[in-house]
């Protein structure tokens, strides 16, 4: 089958408080960063949405609102592959944390997505995001393919979607958790990671492989 890879790798330090609108450009400038909330009457303005320290290879996240990060350059059409490895750290909430495809308004009124997220009790869930509120596609439901964060150490996952011509798969370490036809997820878009709120994250990489192959008829 043929492949054309695209390596996305990013190293962010030094985020600094977000304005009201949740909306923030990073030190590497093309890349941005937008919560999924405003800053809340008193929070401190010391205080950032996600926090970022590198870490080769990739970087690490912390953060204090649900958040997504990325570069409108990296889009994904017709049939790809997006693949992300991830370690999630103690004192992490019960939020999700994963990647988006499909983005779409990022920075405007009416942002919208499908993302594919885990958590610590492992669980899995797919949600769409459309004007400022989350759907849940998929229900969170707990997975052996999960690793669940054993309370120390890491707990690493290997999140995957496949995008085909008529359905998108989601599996976590090779294994499929659900399939769901494509059309209804408007999967042409930006991606890139999203973090929820309360969760300590490492995301080693994050790649974007298009499939030239024809499919099986």
């Amino acid at each position: 089958m043929a492949l054309r890879p695209l390596m996305i790798a990013l190293v962010v330090c030094g985020v600094a408080s977000p304005p009201v609108t949740g909306q923030q450009a990073t030190p590497a400038s093309t890349w941005r960063v937008v919560s999924d909330a405003p800053r809340s009457a008193g929070e401190s303005p010391a205080g950032s949405a996600v926090e970022f320290a590198p870490m080769p290879p990739g970087w690490h996240a912390t953060t204090t609102r649900g958040a997504i990060l990325f570069d409108e350059r990296n889009r994904a059409e017709g049939r790809f592959v997006v693949e992300a490895e991830m370690f999630l750290f103690p004192d992490t909430s019960l939020d999700g944390y994963g990647v988006f495809i499909g983005g779409t308004d990022l920075e405007g009124e009416r942002p919208g997505y499908p993302a594919f997220v885990l958590r610590r009790d492992g669980s899995a869930a797919v949600v769409g995001r459309r004007a400022g509120a989350d759907t849940l596609l998929v229900p969170w439901t707990r997975h052996e393919a999960v690793v669940a964060h054993p309370g120390d150490g890491t707990a690493q996952n290997v999140l995957r979607t496949v995008a085909d011509a008529a359905t998108v798969t989601f599996l976590a370490n090779d294994r499929e958790l659900v399939k769901l036809p494509r059309a209804p997820l408007r999967l042409e878009g930006v991606i890139g990671p999203r973090v929820g709120a309360g969760v300590n994250v490492h995301a080693s990489r994050l790649d974007l492989t298009y499939r030239l192959a024809p499919p099986r008829p």
